[in-house]
C-alpha cells in the first residue's frame, strides 16, 4: 500500500540517505585519516547498506506497471546482479576475518563475478529502437572501436604489469575478473548510449555509465597493486566503490522520477536525431591509442629533435582534424534539424503536419496498450470554414485557420500534441488523459473561442472526443472521435 501511494518519496528518501553515506564515510576518510582497523568493518557494513537500498529502490522500479515490460525486465536483471554482489560482500564480511575461510573466500567471488554477467544481460533486455543497414553498420563499427580500446587499456595498465610478474594462479585469475568485467559493462553502457532506448531516460544511463566508471578504477587499481605485492590503503578505493553504488540509486530514482513526468510529445529535433554525444566515443577511442604509445617511449626518445617534431606534429594534426570534423559534423547537425523541421511542421499553421501526426501517433496508442496508462484525442473542425474562403478570400481563410492553431495551442499542456489533420481539421493527442480530462481542454477550447471573430464573423469550432479503449487500433480511435465530430455538428445544425 505504501509503494501505491507515495513511491517517489520512499525513493528519494532512499537516495539521500545513501548520499548521506558517501558523504560522511568521504569525510571520515579524507578528513579524519581513517584507521585501517576501523576502515575494514565500516566501510563493508556502509557498502552492504547501500546495496540493501539499492535492491530496495530497483523493486520499487520493477513493480511500476507503466513502465515498459522489457525495461522492468533488463532492470530486474541488474537488481539481481547487485543482490549477488551483496550476497558476496556480506560474505566476505563475515568469513573472511576468521582465519582457514577459504571456502567461503571462494563462494564470495563466485557471487561478485556473477554480477558481471547479470547486469550484462539486463543491459541486452533494454529494447532498442531498430537500426537501418547503415545505422547498424555504424553500431558495429563503434562497437569495435570501444571495445579495443578498453582493450588497449586493460593490456597496457592491468595485463602487462601481471605478465611482467611472470606469477600465476587463481587469485591473480579472479584479480583480472573484476576490472576485465567492469571495462566490458562500461563498453556495453556506452555503445547502448549510441543507440535510442524507448521511453528509457538517458540521465538514467549516463548514471549506469558513471557507475561503471567509478568502479572501474578501483577495481583496476585493486588488481594491479594485488598482482605487484604492493602495500596501499583500501580507504579511498572504498569511496569509489561506495559511489558507484550510489550512482545506481541515482539512476534507479531518476527513472523512476521521470517515468512520473514523462512528457507525451518527442521534441521534433530530439526525434531520431544524431545526437552529438555519439561521437565522442569513437574520438576519444582514437585519442587514447596515442596517448598509451606516447606513454610506453622511453624519456630518452622523446627528448631527441627528429621524434619530439614528429611527435608535435602528430598532435597538432590531430587536433586539427578534429577541429575541422566537428565543423562539419555540427554544419551537418543543424541542416538535419532545419530539413526535420520542415519535414514536420505545417508551414501555414505552425503545427504539427498530418505525417508526423500518424508517426508519433501509431507509438503514442502503443505505448497506452502496453503501459495501460490512458489516452484521448480530440477532432477539432471549423465551422463554416468554406464560406468564409467563398465570402472573403483565401488568405482570409488562413488567417482563420492561424488563428484557430494559436488558441488551440494555448488551451493545451506543453506535453500534449496538437497537429494540422486536414484542410480546415485538427486534431490533438492527450497523454494520460481519460475521456473526462479531454472533455474539460474540450470546454476550454469553446470559451477561448467565443469571443474571436474575423472579419465580423465569429468563430465556431466542433470538437469530438474519444478515449482509448482495449482493443482499439490508431484507426478505430480517430474513427470514435471522427463519429463524436459528425454528433456535434449534427446538434449543432438541429439547434439552428
Amino acid at each position: 500500500m505504501l509503494y501505491r501511494q507515495s513511491p517517489s518519496i520512499i525513493v528519494y528518501s532512499a537516495a539521500v540517505i545513501s548520499t548521506l553515506i558517501v558523504f560522511v564515510y568521504t569525510i571520515w576518510v579524507i578528513g579524519f585519516r581513517a584507521n585501517p582497523e576501523y576502515d575494514i568493518p565500516i566501510s563493508s557494513l556502509a557498502l552492504i547498506t547501500l546495496l540493501c537500498i539499492a535492491v530496495f529502490s530497483g523493486m520499487f522500479l520493477v513493480l511500476q506497471k507503466s513502465i515498459n515490460a522489457d525495461i522492468r525486465r533488463g532492470w530486474m536483471f541488474i537488481i539481481l546482479a547487485i543482490i549477488t554482489k551483496l550476497i558476496g560482500e556480506s560474505i566476505s564480511y563475515l568469513f573472511l576475518p576468521k582465519p582457514g575461510a577459504f571456502f567461503p573466500s571462494q563462494f564470495s567471488d563466485f557471487f561478485l563475478i556473477l554480477y558481471f554477467p547479470l547486469f550484462f544481460i539486463g543491459i541486452l533486455s533494454f529494447p532498442f529502437k531498430p537500426l537501418k543497414r547503415q545505422e547498424y553498420l555504424l553500431f558495429l563499427l563503434d562497437l569495435a572501436i570501444v571495445m579495443i580500446t578498453l582493450g588497449m587499456i586493460f593490456w597496457y595498465f592491468i595485463l602487462t604489469p601481471i605478465i611482467n610478474s611472470q606469477e600465476t594462479g587463481l587469485i591473480k585469475i579472479i584479480s583480472l575478473a573484476f576490472p576485465l568485467g567492469d571495462l566490458i559493462l562500461l563498453g556495453a553502457l556506452v555503445i547502448i548510449n549510441q543507440r535510442d532506448i524507448h521511453t528509457f531516460p538517458r540521465t538514467s544511463l549516463i548514471f549506469l555509465v558513471l557507475s561503471m566508471i567509478l568502479a572501474s578504477i578501483p577495481d583496476a587499481i585493486f588488481s594491479y597493486i594485488e598482482n605487484v605485492h604492493l602495500r596501499m590503503p583500501l580507504s579511498n578505493l572504498n569511496i569509489f566503490w561506495q559511489a558507484s553504488v550510489l550512482c545506481l540509486i541515482y539512476a534507479i530514482t531518476n527513472h523512476i522520477h521521470s517515468q512520473q513526468n514523462i512528457p507525451a510529445e518527442m521534441n521534433a529535433d530530439q526525434e531520431r536525431n544524431p545526437r552529438i554525444q555519439r561521437l565522442l566515443p569513437p574520438y576519444i577511442s582514437a585519442a587514447i591509442g596515442p596517448v598509451l604509445l606516447i606513454g610506453i617511449i622511453k624519456p630518452n626518445a622523446i627528448c631527441e629533435p627528429r621524434f619530439s617534431g614528429l611527435l608535435a606534429g602528430v598532435i597538432i594534426l590531430i587536433c586539427l582534424v578534429y577541429a575541422r570534423q566537428h565543423l562539419v559534423l555540427m554544419d551537418n547537425y543543424h541542416l538535419y534539424k532545419f530539413n526535420r523541421k520542415l519535414a514536420i511542421i505545417d508551414g501555414l499553421t505552425k503545427a504539427y503536419n498530418r505525417q508526423y501526426f500518424n508517426e508519433i501517433f501509431k507509438r503514442l496508442v502503443e505505448e497506452a496498450k502496453y503501459s495501460g496508462q490512458p489516452l484521448s484525442v480530440l477532432l477539432i473542425d471549423v465551422d463554416g470554414f468554406k464560406s468564409f474562403n467563398d465570402t472573403y478570400g483565401h488568405l482570409t481563410g488562413d488567417k482563420v485557420l492561424r488563428t484557430i492553431a494559436e488558441i488551440l495551442a494555448k488551451q493545451i499542456r506543453q506535453s500534449d500534441i496538437l497537429a494540422r489533420y486536414g484542410g480546415d481539421e485538427f486534431v490533438i493527442i492527450l497523454k494520460d488523459s481519460k475521456i473526462e480530462g479531454a472533455q474539460k481542454i474540450t470546454q476550454k477550447i469553446h470559451a477561448a473561442i467565443e469571443n474571436q471573430s474575423i472579419e465580423g464573423r465569429p468563430l465556431r469550432v466542433s470538437i469530438g472526443e474519444a478515449e482509448l479503449c482495449n482493443g482499439y487500433s490508431p484507426e478505430q480511435l480517430l474513427d470514435e472521435a471522427d463519429r463524436n465530430l459528425y454528433q456535434q455538428k449534427s446538434l449543432k445544425s438541429i439547434k439552428r
